[in-house]
C-alpha cells in the first residue's frame, strides 16, 4: 500500500511496527500506553541500522525519526531495522511527512545513500501530498487489507521545525 501510494501520487510513505516502538520513559494518566515519534537531528556519528541491516554513522543534524530510545528511520531517506514491519506485524504506524529538501539531499549525499524517497523529497514535494498520501495509504489498508484505522494514537514532536509529519 505504501509503495503503491508513492507510485500513484509521488509521496513517500513509511510503515513502522507499532509494537516495536519504545514506550515513553514516563507514565501519566494522559499518556499511559501512548508511544512517541520524534523528528529531530542526529548527533555526530550516531549510528543508524537500515532495513537492509547496514550500519551508517550519521552526520550531525541528519534528520531522524526516533522513539524514546532508538532511531527508527532517516527522515525522507530510509527506514530502519528497529521498528521494521514484517509478516508478523499486527499494529502499524503510517508516517507521511514533508521534509526539508536541502537537508535530505545533504544527508543522502554525505551517506552515499540515494533512494527513491530522497530523490522525491530532494526535488521538493508540496506539503499537501503528505496528508493526501496518508489518506490514500490508510484507505488502501482499510479497504483492501481489511485493516482498522485508529487516529491520534501517537504524539508527534518536531524539535527542528524542518519537517511536517502526519
Amino acid at each position: 500500500a505504501a509503495n503503491l501510494t508513492m507510485l500513484e501520487i509521488g509521496q513517500p510513505i513509511h510503515i513502522f511496527d507499532y509494537d516495536k516502538i519504545h514506550p515513553p520513559k514516563f507514565s501519566t494518566k494522559i499518556l499511559a500506553g501512548k508511544k512517541k515519534i520524534i523528528v529531530g537531528g542526529a548527533k555526530e556519528k550516531e549510528k543508524f541500522v537500515s532495513l537492509e541491516n547496514k550500519t551508517y554513522s550519521l552526520p550531525e543534524g541528519a534528520l531522524t525519526i526516533t522513539d524514546e530510545k532508538n532511531i527508527l528511520a532517516l527522515a525522507g531517506i530510509k527506514g530502519g531495522k528497529t521498528a521494521e514491519a514484517s509478516r508478523k506485524t499486527k499494529n502499524i504506524v503510517i508516517e507521511s511527512g514533508n521534509f526539508s529538501s536541502p537537508l535530505i539531499l545533504k544527508t543522502g549525499k554525505n551517506l552515499n545513500l540515494p533512494t527513491d524517497a530522497s530523490r522525491r523529497f530532494g526535488g521538493g514535494l508540496s506539503p499537501y501530498f503528505a496528508k493526501l498520501g496518508l489518506e490514500r495509504v490508510s484507505f488502501l489498508i482499510e479497504k483492501l487489507g481489511n485493516g482498522k484505522i485508529l487516529k491520534n494514537e501517537l504524539v508527534f514532536e518536531n524539535k527542528e521545525k524542518k519537517s511536517l509529519i502526519y
